[in-house]
Parts: C-alpha cells; structure tokens; sequence
C-alpha cells in the first residue's frame, strides 16, 4: 500500500480528537451517574424548616401569640409592709405601728377586652406575615428547583447529543477509509463535536447556580451536592380569571394582614379613648400596733387622668 500522506495526517488529526473527545465522556462518566433524585415536595418542607427567615417570622407571630394572656391579665398584686415611728436603734420588732398591706389595680371595665383584642389582632398580622414569607419562600423555591431541573435534564440531552455525534463520526470515518465518504464530513463532525464539548462547561455552570440557589434557601454550602430533580407532573391548569380574582382576595396575607391593620387601629383608637376613664386601687392592710390593739384597714382609690 503506498503511503498517502494526506491520509496519514488525517488519521492522526481523527485519533487525537478522538482521544481528546474520549476524556470528557471518561469525565464525565461519574457526573452522569444518577443520584439519589430530589422531590419537590419533599424540598419545600425542608426549607420551610430550614430557612432563617422562616424560623424568624415563625418565633415573632409564637411572642406575640402569647402576649394575647397578658394583655387580658390584671396587673401583679403589690404586697407592702410598712414600720412606722419605730426607735432610733432601728429594732423595727418596737415600732409603734406595723402595717402589712395587699393592693390590686382594677382597670375600668372594658380596657382589659380592648387590650386583648388589640394583642390578638397584631398576632394575627404577625401569622400573615409569615404565610405571606412561606408563599414567597415556596414560589422561589419552586423557580429554583424548575431551573434546576431544566439545567439536568440540558446536561442530559446534550450528553445524548453527543453520543450521537460519535456515532456519525465513527460512521464518517469508516466511509472515508472505505472511500464511500469524504474528508468534509468527517471535519464536520468533529467540528460538530468539538462544539458541544465547548458547551458542555457553560451548562454545568448553569446547574451549578441552579444548585446554590436551592442550597441558599435551604441555608446550607451552596456546594452542597443534591439529586437529580424528579420530572414535574403535568397539571392542567383550567381555573378561569374571576376565579383566581376570588381566590387572591380571600386567601393573600398581605389583604389579611391589611384587614387585620384597619381593626388594630380601630382596637388602639378605642383604647386610646377609653384610658379617659379612671382605674380603680383597692387595699387590704392588718395593722400591728406596739401599744395598742391590732386591726384591720382597708382602701379604695382612683386615678385622676387628665387629658
């Protein structure tokens, strides 16, 4: 066979781009192997116990919801003790009087109500604020997990694509060896192919940001490595116009919340005005006297607000 220094370039040219295109795929081998897949399901609930703003807005409406008891309680009780002309010694034992008292504080009728109204209503706020952050959380956690998704199921066909390539590369090459094909098309193909490995990285990189915004949400490494999202099921989605018109209006927390607002400052404008009327003092006291009989008193009092 004579030598054919064309062919013999050529041949080199084809060995080394498939050496070359060979390692990506030995690369690449491991990338495709799939892990354990990942539900969308199953990543809401897990960010909505992970996510730090989540946490925060949940232990916010948990301190208001239990201001609610306070605000509708009495005041604490006061317990006094009093020695009165007792000797320059100091022994308070012969103090002329000893007057132990107990004092409670009685709002006037209607303010405690309006305090427990007022706390109940900003705990109800402090509860839409956090399903309006878990609505938003769950929304982008769903765009990031698609995104993810997407950039999986890219990788995967383009790997697919490849494999293609190969093939008809393979397939050029045995044509222009058995003179049935032509250099062009083995040109192409590796040009071809050339190209899909140079897209290969910008991909990856591509589902590598997918991933960090995942990890991100759920506050963890944005390295942190997951599975391969699940495919989304199709839903149909048939809701007309006026339907989901309703639907925002009675079930969006930042309406709620905007409900709940106008009836808070309703409560706090009425509170305002009821603190016009006085609260009522009541004391018991047990006297102790030093040279006289012991005894009993008692007080009521009331304060004077001025406006």
């Amino acid at each position: 066979m004579r030598w054919n220094p064309l062919r013999q370039c050529l041949t080199m040219a084809v060995a080394g781009v498939m050496f070359v295109g060979g390692l990506p795929d030995c690369a690449d081998a491991d990338e495709r192997v799939q892990p354990a897949t990942l539900g969308l399901a199953g990543l809401i609930q897990e960010v909505l116990a992970r996510n730090p703003e989540i946490q925060a807005a949940r232990q916010q409406w948990e301190a208001a919801s239990k201001r609610v008891p306070q605000a509708r309680s009495l005041e604490d009780p006061t317990l006094s003790v009093q020695w009165w002309n007792a000797p320059e010694s100091f022994n308070l034992g012969r103090a002329e009087n000893t007057i132990i008292g107990l004092s409670q504080k009685f709002p006037f009728p209607g303010k405690l109500t309006l305090k427990e109204e007022v706390a109940n209503r900003s705990a109800h706020m402090t509860e839409q604020a956090l399903r309006a952050k878990e609505r938003d959380l769950i929304a982008r956690v769903k765009q990031a997990y698609y995104d993810l998704f997407l950039t999986h199921k890219a990788i995967h066909i383009h790997h697919e694509q490849i494999d293609l390539l190969k093939q008809f590369l393979e397939i050029a090459i045995a044509k222009f060896r058995t003179g049935k094909g032509s250099q062009v098309d083995v040109l192409k193909a590796q040009v071809e192919l050339s190209t899909l490995y140079q897209r290969l990285p910008v991909l990856e990189q591509q589902r590598d940001t997918a991933q960090a915004k995942v990890n991100t949400l759920l506050d963890r490494d944005p390295r942190f490595p997951l599975g391969s999202p699940q495919v989304p099921r199709d839903q149909r989605f048939d809701k007309e116009l006026e339907e989901l018109y309703q639907t925002a209006v009675t079930a969006r927390p930042e309406l709620k919340a905007g409900e709940l607002a106008v009836q808070l400052n309703e409560g706090v404008r009425a509170l305002a005005q009821r603190q016009y009327y006085p609260d009522v003092s009541v004391a018991f006291q047990r006297f102790q006297n030093f040279h006289a009989n012991d005894g009993f008193g008692a007080m009521v009092s009331i304060n004077m607000p001025f406006a």
